[in-house]
């Protein structure tokens, strides 16, 4: 099974942390539009993210 979601939004953030709850369960190829630092602080903000510092 398979299919295309095209996602556009004024908040890249909110749409950066819907993918990280459904990254664990499909296989996605996303396209991101937030630069590193951007997506870091996204990440960061997950209540399971877990620092390797």
């Amino acid at each position: 099974m398979g299919g295309t979601c095209l996602c556009e939004t004024d908040n890249p953030e909110a749409l950066a942390r819907l993918m990280m709850f459904w990254s664990p369960l499909s296989d996605c190829r996303i396209t991101p539009v937030l630069g590193d630092e951007a997506m870091m602080a996204v990440i960061k903000k997950n209540p399971f993210f877990e620092s390797s510092e």
